[in-house]
């Protein structure tokens, strides 16, 4: 769980919260650490990525927020770790 894994889509794709949300989540009360993808050979294309272990603690706060969520997001993240990359 020390990868960097979740981007802001597969967030979304997990909880079907919107922008506005899954900021909040990530910025207060303090910032999340995150990585960014290198640039492509043509530059561009970088997407910013969250550690599991941080998203869930900070969504398991949030009322809305269910165990087929989570599960979810354990998903992604297993399947960027197995290489199909968002």
């Amino acid at each position: 769980m020390t990868e960097f894994t979740l981007s802001r889509a597969a967030i979304h794709a997990a909880t079907g919260w919107q922008y506005h949300r899954i900021r909040t989540l990530i910025e207060k009360p303090y910032r999340l650490d995150s990585r960014f993808d290198p640039s492509g050979p043509k530059g561009g294309g970088r997407t910013e990525r969250f550690r599991l272990g941080d998203i869930l603690a900070r969504a398991r706060t949030k009322r809305a927020f269910t165990e087929s969520m989570a599960l979810e997001l354990i998903a992604a993240d297993a399947a960027y770790r197995k290489g199909d990359q968002q």
